[in-house]
Parts: C-alpha cells; sequence; structure tokens
C-alpha cells in the first residue's frame, strides 16, 4: 500500500517533468500498460508528450521509462522482476526510487544504474531528464 511519502514522490516528479519538460515529454501515474497478455501497472510512465486524443483504458504503446516508487513495506522482489518485464518490452530507462533513502536509482538496461541521492540533480542521459531531487524530495 503506497505511503504518505510514496504519494508527495507521485506527484512531485510529474509535476517536476511537466514544469521542466512539459513540450517534450508527459509523465503518467498508474497507466495499465498492456505487456503481453497481462496489464503491468507503474508508478509513472515517461512518455513522448502526449495530445488529446482516442481515449485508452489499457495503453499498448510503450513509454520510454518507468519510475517504481518502493514503499517501507515493500521488498525489491517485485521492482527487479518489473525492471527486467520492461528492459524486455523496450524500455530506455527504468528509475527505482527509495523512500528510506530518499534515492533514485536510474537504469539505462537491467543491470547498470547510476544513484542519485536527495541532494544531487537526478541526470538520466537517455531520456535527457534533468531533475533536482532537493525539489522532488521535498
Amino acid at each position: 500500500m503506497p505511503s504518505k511519502y510514496h504519494a508527495i514522490l507521485q506527484s512531485n516528479l510529474p509535476f517536476g517533468i511537466r514544469l521542466k519538460y512539459g513540450k517534450r515529454r508527459s509523465m503518467l501515474p498508474e497507466v495499465a500498460l498492456q505487456m503481453g497478455h497481462r496489464y503491468q501497472p507503474p508508478d509513472l510512465s515517461i512518455y513522448p508528450k502526449m495530445l488529446w486524443g482516442q481515449e485508452e483504458m489499457h495503453i499498448t504503446q510503450m513509454p520510454l521509462g518507468v519510475v517504481e516508487i518502493l514503499s517501507p513495506s515493500q521488498t525489491l522482489d517485485a521492482p527487479t522482476q518489473k525492471r527486467q518485464s520492461y528492459f524486455d518490452a523496450s524500455e530506455q530507462s527504468y528509475w527505482l526510487a527509495l523512500l528510506d533513502l530518499q534515492s533514485v536509482y536510474v537504469f539505462q538496461n537491467a543491470e547498470n544504474c547510476e544513484v542519485f541521492m536527495h541532494r544531487d540533480v537526478l541526470k538520466d542521459r537517455v531520456l535527457d531528464i534533468e531533475l533536482d531531487l532537493r525539489e522532488m524530495f521535498a
């Protein structure tokens, strides 16, 4: 179950993306991504700028990247499995936010990552995104 800080980060990240990258990126919360015969809803999905059009209940277009926020009650097992499935589905970037450590792990493949702490500027070189984590963890 998402916690208070999970909810805060889940609202701060899309706000930060919209302010800085709104002309070229959209960040969608909790959308059901259709991955084969199942649906997987990441906490946040990063897309090229999306315009209003036909409504979709299950999105078949894979995002450029996804963000999973690990609540204190969760273990690393589920995000580890999800990370591999996202990269298998052609994701370009996967962010794992650890609330207890106020850190974000940015993966460009299933094995290698860069770690950014709450005082750092997160730099996702693949998606060309930079976010000041002091503002995101505020």
